[in-house]
């Protein structure tokens, strides 16, 4: 019998026994060390940024600046105290500066939580709802005939910043660096089009979703940016800044090689952990981590989900069960532009090919009317394990990106 562990949650451990003639093969760890200090690694990032002059050089008295913060990004009070400490070490007073983020309803005193109270009372938090019409600017028609609205302060700032994560290029719908301001805060129905399955699942219409997204921020004349690498548990990696197209390369490479993995074979068993604080702990991430783990499991295997999720699922899982029987209600979720259709899909997918099972904050009956098994132990997966002779621990999994050697060798 040998034992490993899987780390998810917000520092949360199980203890998994597996059968001596098993193989685990452990992935998800990314290469490299967490940095020790967010907030001066963002500092120094600024002084000296990619193909920018820096920024305490790019701007003049009285410029308002918005700092556009995507949802996810680790260490957040660390990273916007990096910039906002930047903004301030320069010629920018605190009441020009607004912090903008995902979120409709943002904690603000947390977010704002590092930096001096003295200059943190003068600077505004402001969450984005995409259905209201007060919130939003046009700023053009895309070439595909699109109407292009983006949040009002976004589109009146002197300088906005948008501050996001750097995801693996194959991850699940990865729009790239220039999402972090389109759709992210774009208008409900851009959101709604954007977030449909078909959308951004299908190769040929991510291509198109990209080129979209870039055409936007291009007509924004948003070049400047500051993108995190994150490491495991609410960690950060690496911190870059300055032009988009300079971080892109850079960063796309650095997150290659953080967060892609490669075991020998497929396996029976992938037991993958969600990590990170509450706001981690979600569907998206959910749907993130089964697209991983169909990468390395077995047809007619087994994938269980560690998470502390709490959240009720949404109208499209709730019709995952019914859609496993019926082709009609299939096609409804494929084509649904609620915010939980890619998940629900990514899941329809999964319970077609393996069985699925959850470790979540929600009680069992939820998960259940979800067709997932729910998991309350680590004795229950390693039962469970026993029908298998091959299993992969997958950690971080909502970032992750593992291939089998075969997979690995034709992309």
């Amino acid at each position: 019998m040998t034992e490993s562990h899987l780390r998810f949650g917000n520092d949360q451990q199980i203890a998994l026994r597996a059968g001596a003639h098993v193989q685990v093969f452990r992935t998800g760890v990314p290469a490299g060390e967490p940095l020790d200090d967010p907030e001066a690694a963002v500092a120094a990032a600024l002084v000296d940024p990619l193909q920018y002059p820096p920024l305490n050089q790019a701007t003049v008295p009285g410029d308002r600046i918005v700092l556009a913060l995507d949802r996810d990004v680790p260490q957040a009070p660390a990273v916007l105290s990096g910039v906002i400490g930047a903004l301030l070490d320069g010629v920018t007073e605190p009441e020009d500066i607004t912090v903008v983020t995902a979120d409709p309803q943002p904690r603000g005193e947390w977010f704002l939580s590092l930096i001096p109270p003295s200059a943190r009372r003068h600077i505004k938090v402001t969450g984005h709802t995409p259905s209201e019409p007060s919130q939003l600017e046009y700023l053009a028609t895309s070439r595909d005939g699109q109407p292009i609205y983006i949040n009002r302060l976004i589109c009146d700032a002197d300088l906005a910043i948008p501050i996001g994560v750097v995801k693996p290029r194959q991850g699940l719908g990865n729009l790239g660096l220039y999402s972090g301001i389109f759709p992210t805060f774009a208008d409900a129905r851009t959101q709604e089009r954007f977030t449909k399955p078909d959308t951004l699942l299908h190769p040929k219409r991510l291509d198109q979703r990209r080129r979209e997204v870039e055409e936007a921020a291009w007509l924004l004349g948003a070049r400047f940016t500051v993108q995190v690498i994150p490491g495991g548990n609410d960690t950060l990696l690496h911190v870059l800044a300055g032009d988009v197209d300079a971080v892109t390369q850079d960063g796309e490479r650095m997150s290659s090689t953080a967060w892609d993995f490669t075991i020998p074979s497929k396996v029976g068993l992938v037991v993958a952990g969600i990590s990170g604080n509450a706001q981690c702990q979600n569907w998206d991430n959910f749907a993130r981590t089964i697209h991983a783990a169909l990468r390395i499991v077995d047809d007619g295997g087994a994938i269980v989900v560690a998470s502390q999720i709490d959240r009720h699922p949404g109208p499209a899982m709730q019709r995952v069960v019914s859609a496993m029987e019926s082709s009609a209600r299939n096609h409804a979720i494929r084509n649904a532009s609620t915010i939980d259709a890619v998940p629900a899909l990514q899941l329809l997918e999964a319970m077609q090919r393996v069985r699925v099972y959850l470790h979540s904050g929600l009680k069992a009956e939820v998960v259940e009317d979800l067709g997932v098994g729910s998991i309350g132990s680590a004795s229950e997966i390693s039962c469970l394990g026993r029908e298998y002779d091959a299993w992969a621990i997958l950690e971080n999994s909502q970032y992750a990106c593992p291939h089998v050697e075969q997979q690995r060798a034709t992309t």
